[in-house]
């Protein structure tokens, strides 16, 4: 009863923490900029879907490990599920980084406006500039014959709408930048509480292993798309994805893996590789 006292009230702080963002914008900013937003922070917080599902798979056995006091294994365990679940996450997390705008075209053109933000939600700041994300102007294209006085309305209208637009811009970057701080120190208060109670540490030097796939990756990732970024978004996205995390894949094989681990993946490749059924030899007479 006293924990789940605690525990309640805590779930609802903790989902409050995902939403308090979007309402501090609704209140500052026009429902389209909040809706574009909200596409934003969902598409961000996608990987979260995985890393719940494997909470609530290893919770019992934690559970359990501290129960009994064998925190050599609960510590084993901390680490290594910790350490599967960034390797399994890392192409979403590139994904993120390297194709924000390419991913933001799945709800629609005018939904781009978010990419920034979404760079910002994955701690990666946007410095490539808008013809990276295939931006195109509402005018681009036309031609008009302006007389003088036109042309004077236009350029004060333009850098109005520029100044708004720069508004409009920060206010969803500010927003993901907060929300970006605020989850990254709460997840950080987390580990610090777990090593007070329970002294245990998610990290090892195991985990710089991941950085070699992690490099492999992005840089497969980008030079797909930087060969392919244009209108054919789809394309661009399909396999900007996948030749990242196929090359992700076997540098985490290759460098990242524990010996271990390393010879159970390849026996459980070689296993699902060895399924194709034979094709049937010739009947015999008999």
């Amino acid at each position: 009863m006293k924990f789940g006292m605690l525990r309640a009230p805590a779930t609802l702080f903790a989902q409050l923490l995902f939403w308090i963002d979007t309402f501090v914008l609704a209140a500052y900013r026009s429902s389209a900029e909040v809706g574009v937003y909200g596409a934003t922070v969902r598409t961000g917080q996608s990987l979260l879907l995985f890393l719940t599902s494997l909470s609530l798979v290893f919770s019992p056995f934690v559970a359990d490990l501290h129960y009994r006091g064998e925190k050599d294994k609960l510590d084993a365990l901390y680490k290594n599920v910790t350490r599967w679940g960034l390797a399994t996450t890392l192409p979403i997390l590139l994904a993120l980084a390297i194709l924000p705008g390419t991913i933001m075209r799945v709800y629609g053109p005018r939904f781009v406006a978010g990419a920034d933000a979404l760079e910002d939600l994955d701690h990666r700041p946007d410095r490539a500039g808008d013809r990276r994300h295939g931006r195109v102007h509402p005018d681009h294209g036309r031609s008009h014959r302006l007389g003088p006085a036109r042309l004077r309305r236009l350029v004060r209208r333009r850098g109005r709408d520029r100044r708004l637009a720069r508004a409009h811009v920060h206010g969803m970057k500010g927003a993901a930048i907060a929300e970006a701080v605020t989850l990254t120190l709460s997840a950080f208060a987390r580990l610090l509480l777990v090593k007070r109670f329970v002294d245990i540490w998610p990290f090892d030097r195991w985990f710089l292993r991941l950085i070699p796939p992690a490099l492999a990756g992005a840089v497969v990732m980008g030079a797909v798309h930087s060969v392919l970024v244009g209108p054919k978004w789809l394309i661009d996205l399909t396999l900007s994805i996948s030749a990242g995390t196929l090359a992700y894949g076997v540098v985490l094989v290759w460098i990242g893996l524990k010996p271990g681990e390393r010879a159970t993946t390849l026996a459980l490749v070689r296993r699902l590789l060895g399924r194709t059924p034979n094709p049937p030899g010739p009947a015999t007479a008999g």
